[in-house]
């Protein structure tokens, strides 16, 4: 999960929709996930456009990777596959809306 550099508002949030993901996938051991906990949290931070030229609290998710056959035959390729990456922002999502 990407957010802007600095600490900001969308750490908690990146932070939340990371441990969905794990937690919808935990059972797949084959899964590397990509983060940065040099500043305390798991997101990783760079000033992207997108990111950066907004408003209101911005994160970026990476949802696996095509140039990777397992996550691309297994995940991207599959409607199974993209249910599950669906999932894990849904209840990501309803999470934030609870605690608003």
């Amino acid at each position: 999960v990407w957010t802007s550099r600095g600490d900001t508002g969308s750490d908690k949030l990146a932070t939340i929709f990371f441990n969905h993901y794990k937690a919808t996938f935990s059972f797949d051991k084959k899964i590397k996930y990509r983060t940065d906990i040099t500043d305390g949290d798991v997101d990783k931070e760079k000033n992207f456009y997108v990111l950066i030229n907004t408003k209101m609290r911005a994160l970026l998710t990476e949802n696996f990777f095509m140039d990777n056959a397992y996550e691309c035959k297994r995940y991207l390729l599959t409607k199974e596959g993209r249910d599950l990456v669906a999932e894990a922002h849904f209840r990501a999502i309803m999470e934030i809306e609870k605690s608003n």
